[in-house]
């Protein structure tokens, strides 16, 4: 397996040349080779008694490539872990549509109830309209009443205050009592 430590970086191509070479760069420094494309990676390979031959890596070539042995091992572990969490990512997203649907099956509920309670305010506001109406109404009966009753009183009165007084107006008339 090929890593990032065996190579010495010598640049990243950057542009095309005139002459048909690709032109690569690392810092102030710049080269040019023969294939490649621009964002392509030249590099010089370590070997066992020091540099090797100069090549090109593809940039997602090189971006997946492995720091080294350690970070390749890390890394089939992550896959692995990734392969064995599947399952319960699976049931995460299905758990996430479940709740989703509720929210919206709530949200759909939540419209209804707020219409209902509307609707409900409407009628107790109506209702307390008409209410307000029948106690005006109410008020008015109860002074017609009371005018009535004291109109009654006084014409009881006036009655009482006119009509002869029999018991009195007896007393001294003897109809043929002993006296």
């Amino acid at each position: 397996m090929a890593y990032k430590d065996k190579y010495e970086v010598l640049g990243v191509i950057v542009a095309l040349a005139t002459n048909g070479l690709s032109v690569y760069k690392k810092g102030e420094e710049e080269g040019q080779i023969s294939g490649g494309n621009i964002g392509d990676f030249v590099v010089r390979a370590k070997g066992e008694d020091g540099f090797a031959a100069v090549s090109i890596i593809g940039e997602q070539e090189w971006e997946e490539m492995p720091q080294n042995e350690a970070a390749e091992i890390e890394l089939k572990e992550i896959a692995s872990s990734a392969k064995d969490l599947a399952p319960e990512l699976a049931k995460a997203k299905n758990e996430i549509e479940r709740l989703k649907a509720e929210i919206l099956e709530a949200k759909g509920e939540a419209e209804r109830f707020k219409e209902e309670c509307t609707n409900l305010q409407d009628h107790v506001s109506a209702s307390a309209g008409e209410n307000l109406a029948l106690s005006q109404k109410i008020q008015k009966l109860e002074a017609e009443n009371k005018k009535l009753k004291e109109a009654t009183k006084k014409e009881d009165k006036n009655k009482a205050d006119s009509a002869p007084k029999t018991n009195e107006s007896q007393k001294g008339l003897n109809l043929g009592g002993n006296e």
